[in-house]
């Protein structure tokens, strides 16, 4: 799989050109669309809504990736990233439906190896982790919960890798009710998946990639199916069940400072 150097340029699409797309068919055995759909992506056209079946096929013997799949992704990770991307909650649900069908493990497409093409695609999911989690406070919802949603699908595909532990320390150290209230959802989504509850599973996702308001049932039912790992001490637990209860937000990094929990909170 070619890589393109991010430190080419600033340039999202930076070594673009230097890809050998011929040797990557997408899902339609096509070797020219994806970099210019790649291209269109980037300016929020809207021809690039074909590039999601390009690369990850749904049908209902089931869903494709492709060698183009593999070698889109950095560029995907990176447009993600970049501010000056025009539709970027398009680009990480397009990450997200890449993610879910790498993991659900993609069905065989006209004689290629999708063993080989899955661990391709996991290698090339696993990039500037840090890049998702500075945005986890990004003043968008609907931009910073798809990135919590894409965040619970990278902790199951690389489970171990820290992903996971890093995602409650940012749980603990949210900046508003409303960070927390997301955050404890996600982590109860990749929890319902793990306990094979469907039904939760889509619950969770609906309500993170639907926008919905913080509202304490909903935040409180998240915590209890949010199962706290053996790590975290009981003084950060207390402090979780006393926000929820009173619904002040605070963080552990404002009161370990000894500031009053809330005070620096919106």
């Amino acid at each position: 799989m070619t890589r393109p150097d991010a430190a080419i340029s600033n340039d999202p699409l930076a070594a673009l050109d230097q890809v050998r797309w011929d040797l990557a068919p997408d899902c339609y055995r096509d070797t020219e669309q994806v970099p210019m759909l790649l291209r269109l992506l980037r300016q929020g056209e809207r021809m690039a809504g074909r590039l999601p079946d390009r690369l990850a096929m749904l049908s209902p013997v089931g869903d494709h990736l492709s060698p183009a799949t593999a070698e889109a992704l950095p560029f995907l990770i990176r447009l993600a990233q970049h501010q000056d991307t025009r539709d970027r909650v398009a680009v990480v649900a397009l990450l997200i439906r890449i993610a879910r069908t790498t993991d659900g493990g993609p069905a065989t497409l006209y004689g290629q190896d999708m063993v080989q093409v899955g661990r391709a695609c996991r290698r090339a999911l696993r990039g500037d982790m840090d890049g998702w989690f500075n945005l986890l406070g990004h003043p968008d919802r609907p931009f910073r919960r798809h990135v919590l949603v894409l965040l619970a699908l990278l902790s199951r595909l690389h489970g171990g890798t820290g992903i996971y532990s890093r995602r409650w320390d940012a749980l603990f150290n949210s900046d508003s009710r409303e960070q927390f209230a997301e955050r404890v959802v996600s982590i109860a989504y990749e929890g319902a998946w793990e306990a094979r509850s469907g039904d939760l599973e889509r619950q969770w996702e609906s309500w993170l990639l639907g926008g919905g308001a913080v509202e304490d049932e909903v935040v409180r039912t998240a915590w209890d199916h949010a199962k706290v790992p053996y790590w975290i001490d009981d003084d950060d637990v207390t402090t979780a069940r006393v926000l929820m209860e009173s619904q002040v937000p605070g963080s552990r990094q404002s009161r370990r400072s000894g500031a009053e929990p809330g005070s620096a909170m919106g």
